[in-house]
């Protein structure tokens, strides 16, 4: 692999900022992305194929809402939602193809809280990971 190739794949500063996010998080991993909509691509393209699906509530970023309702069906996947956030709404929601349980930490446009700890139990109990958007910055429950 030529240098310009490893600088590419590798960049040190990117790197650096990823492995700082990760431990300010508490996390084992951080991955970069150029934009919140491209991070929340990503992580849904990795976890779901044609055919499987997600389940939200509408308490969405306009953008997020857009992508979830136009375009994943291109790619065969789509988004059941659920018009609150409680956990035994999201429950009723999950089936054998969802991949996915997607909230937004602060819900827009209501500013609601959703119960994450909730929401998370009712997901993992049904295997699948939940994924949560933090578009307005807070801090960490592991960091108050």
């Amino acid at each position: 692999m030529s240098s310009d190739s490893h600088i590419i794949l590798l960049q040190p500063t990117v790197d650096v900022f990823e492995k700082r996010i990760a431990a300010l998080e508490g996390g084992v991993a951080a991955l970069a992305a150029s934009s919140g909509q491209a991070a929340q691509f990503m992580t849904l393209a990795a976890l779901c194929h044609s055919g499987d699906n997600i389940v939200s509530t509408t308490n969405l970023y306009g953008g997020t809402y857009n992508q979830f309702k136009v375009f994943l069906p291109r790619l065969g996947i789509s988004c059941k939602f659920v018009n609150n956030e409680e956990p035994e709404e999201l429950k009723k929601a999950i089936d054998d193809k969802t991949k996915a349980v997607y909230i937004e930490s602060i819900g827009n446009p209501r500013y609601n809280v959703p119960d994450i700890e909730a929401i998370a139990k009712v997901a993992h109990e049904a295997g699948v990971p939940l994924v949560v958007s933090r578009r307005i910055p807070q801090l960490s429950p592991n960091k108050r």
